[in-house]
């Protein structure tokens, strides 16, 4: 586990220095609770959003990138905070939104 974390943190890093692609395709998906100082501390980075499977963020929104919110499923509560959270984050700029589909998962 350990070393899957280290190759996906190498690869996520070499995308700060990699090619010229505009930084809007480019995102970045992170869970709660993981540093990511460390993107922007290495000078600009080539990624223009973020997410993190969730419809907030804690403190770890990266200052340089949009913030783009998804709604994962209906399951434990999600659409209960869906509009308050939306209409937050599009008053702090964020212009998209994430839906995400689980087939594997339907409601009862």
């Amino acid at each position: 586990m350990a070393t899957f974390k280290l190759l996906a943190v190498a690869a996520i890093t070499s995308m700060v220095h990699a090619t010229n692609h505009p930084p809007g395709k480019r995102g970045l998906g992170s869970n709660d609770g993981l540093d990511l100082s460390g993107f922007e501390s290495v000078g600009p980075i080539k990624m223009g959003w973020q997410y993190n499977w969730d419809s907030d963020i804690g403190g770890n929104k990266l200052s340089s990138v949009e913030y783009v919110l998804m709604l994962h499923s209906l399951h434990d509560g999600h659409e209960n905070v869906w509009a308050d959270r939306v209409n937050k984050w599009l008053d702090r700029g964020t212009g998209h939104l994430l839906g995400f589909n689980e087939p594997e998962q339907p409601l009862p």
